[in-house]
C-alpha cells in the first residue's frame, strides 16, 4: 500500500527514531530544509513499544488505518489534522474520513478519549509546517521511488501469500483462546522503509505493517504472533483500564503472553524471533509454569502482574 510505505519512508530519511542504509540512500527524495525540519521534531514523531510523541499517531498509525490513497486524499487529511488540533478534538478528521470504521475495537476507545494538550497552538504550527514537508515529498516519491518499493517487495508478498493459503491461522488462534475474531479479514501491510525501526505496527484490529525484508521464517512466525494479540487486545485494554496497573509491565506481559500461546500454536520451543525488551525468558518460564488450559488470557497476565 502506497500512503503506509510513504509515511514510514519519511520516518526513515528524517531518521526518526532509526537509521539504515535505506535512510542515507533515499534521503535526496526529500528537500534539505524539509529534512531538517522533520529531524528538529523527531521527539514528536518517534514511537515505539507502545508509546509515541504527542503528534506521532497523527503522522504514522492514524494516517496509515485511514482510506488515504492520494495526494488529495493526504492535503484533505493534513487539513482535517490542523482543525482537530485547533478544536482538541477528532471530529474533523472523522468528518474527512466517514467511510473509515471508527467502532474498530483496537482504536476507537483509545481515539475518542485522546486528551489534547490544554494550548494546541504551538503543535498545531509544527504539524502544520511538518504537513507541508510531507506534502512537498509525496509526490517525487509515488513518481521516483515507489515502483521501485513495489517491485523490491512482490517476491516476499506472493511467498507470504502462499504460506498463509495452506493454513487457517485464525481459526486455530479462536480455538486455542476460545475468542472469535471480529474482523471479515487480517491484512499484513508490508514496507520497504522502516529496517531498523518499530516494527508489526498495528493498523487497527484488522491490519499490521512489517518490514518486508527479514527472514522468512522470523516473519511468518510472527504474523501469528500478531494475530493472537489482536484477538487479545479486549483483555489488554480492560487491565489498562485499571488504575493500579503499570502499563509498561501489562504491555511486556502482553506480548510475551501472545509469544508464549505462539509456541504452543505452533509447536516450536525456539522461535525465530524474540523480544527481550519485554523480558521473554522470564514471562515465559512464567507463564510455563501457572498455565493450565482453562485458564484465560486475563488470568494469565495477572499471574503475570502479580509475579513482578
Amino acid at each position: 500500500r502506497l500512503i503506509p510505505n510513504f509515511l514510514w519512508h519519511m520516518l526513515a530519511v528524517g531518521r526518526i527514531g532509526y537509521g539504515s542504509e535505506y535512510s542515507e540512500r533515499w534521503r535526496h527524495v526529500v528537500a534539505v530544509d524539509d529534512l531538517a525540519l522533520l529531524e528538529s521534531h523527531k521527539a514528536l514523531l518517534k514511537f515505539g513499544e507502545g508509546e509515541g510523541g504527542a503528534l506521532s499517531a497523527f503522522f504514522a498509525m492514524l494516517p496509515a488505518w485511514l482510506p488515504i490513497n492520494s495526494s488529495d486524499d493526504l492535503r484533505r487529511y493534513f487539513g482535517a489534522l490542523d482543525r482537530t488540533l485547533e478544536k482538541r478534538s477528532l471530529l474533523p478528521i472523522s468528518a474527512a474520513f466517514p467511510k473509515a470504521d471508527w467502532k474498530d475495537r483496537m482504536l476507537a476507545e483509545d481515539l475518542m478519549s485522546m486528551e489534547f494538550p490544554a494550548n494546541t497552538k504551538e503543535l498545531r504550527e509544527i504539524s502544520g509546517k511538518l504537513g507541508a514537508v510531507y506534502l512537498r515529498s509525496f509526490s517525487r516519491y509515488e513518481t521516483e521511488f515507489w515502483p521501485v518499493a513495489v517491485e523490491a517487495m512482490r517476491s516476499r508478498a506472493e511467498e507470504l501469500a502462499k504460506h498463509f493459503a495452506r493454513r487457517d491461522f485464525i481459526a486455530e488462534w479462536e480455538q486455542m483462546l476460545g475468542l472469535s475474531f471480529a474482523g471479515k479479514q487480517y491484512e499484513i501491510v508490508l514496507c520497504h522503509a522502516n529496517k531498523n525501526g518499530p516494527d508489526f505496527n498495528s493498523l487497527g484490529y484488522c491490519g499490521n505493517l512489517c518490514y518486508f525484508d527479514k527472514p522468512f521464517e522470523r516473519t511468518w512466525q510472527f504474523v501469528s504472533h500478531e494475530i493472537g494479540t489482536h484477538l487479545m487486545i479486549d483483555t489488554l485494554l480492560k487491565l489498562w483500564k485499571e488504575p493500579e496497573v503499570d502499563f509498561r509491565k501489562l504491555y511486556a506481559a502482553f506480548e510475551t503472553l501472545a509469544m508464549f500461546y505462539n509456541r504452543r500454536l505452533l509447536g516450536i520451543d525456539e522461535l525465530a524471533y524474540n523480544i527481550p525488551q519485554f523480558d521473554d525468558r522470564r514471562h515465559l518460564a512464567l507463564y510455563s509454569r501457572v498455565y493450565k488450559i482453562q485458564m484465560s488470557p486475563e488470568q494469565m497476565i495477572r499471574a503475570a502482574l502479580e509475579s513482578d
